[in-house]
């Protein structure tokens, strides 16, 4: 499962309608859990870019990596590679798998969406050998403040009292039936 934070989806959202044809970037992934990444925020660099493909400086990405580095952040949670198809359908093309394979991870999450705001994800893991999970399902984290949590932990604590069923025997066995 993959999760995106509200901001960096309204980047992703905002960078995709303000191209003029495919456009692409880079973003940081957090492994919460085995099975579930976050992405916290998305970045772009100087590229070239048509209808049809987007060509990232590699010298800008490598310049925003020593900045990483220097300012003392951890450059191996830029893990997400994301582009648009601009008015196409959202799919892998021969040149997306080419350019994740190109990448010197252990693993990375790979993002395609375009104008209809469409997306499809991807995780590809590079050793032992190249394995892709395809079918990634992919939703925006809804946060919610500290004080707005507390605050609905004292409502649901002050007006929600929970009433354990009572056990019915059906055929020698116990059945828990809600009480009307």
């Amino acid at each position: 499962m993959v999760y995106i934070l509200p901001k960096a989806k309204v980047k992703l959202d905002t960078y995709v309608m303000l191209a003029k044809g495919e456009i692409s970037g880079m973003g940081i992934v957090r492994n919460i859990r085995r099975g579930v990444l976050l992405i916290e925020d998305l970045y772009i660099f100087e590229q070239e870019c048509t209808m049809a493909d987007t060509i990232l400086n590699r010298r800008k990405i490598g310049e925003f990596v020593t900045d990483m580095i220097i300012a003392g952040k951890d450059p191996s949670v830029l893990r997400l590679w994301w582009h648009s198809h601009a008015n196409m359908d959202v799919f892998w093309s021969v040149t997306d798998d080419g350019t994740i394979s190109g990448f010197n991870n252990e693993w990375m999450l790979s993002l395609v969406t375009n104008f209809a705001g469409d997306v499809l994800c991807r995780i590809d893991a590079f050793a032992p050998v190249q394995t892709t999970a395809l079918e990634t399902r992919f939703q925006v984290l809804l946060e919610a403040p500290e004080l707005l949590l507390a605050s609905l932990r004292r409502e649901v604590a002050a007006k929600v009292v929970f009433i354990e069923p009572k056990p019915v025997k059906v055929n020698g066995k116990a059945v828990y039936v809600p009480e009307s």
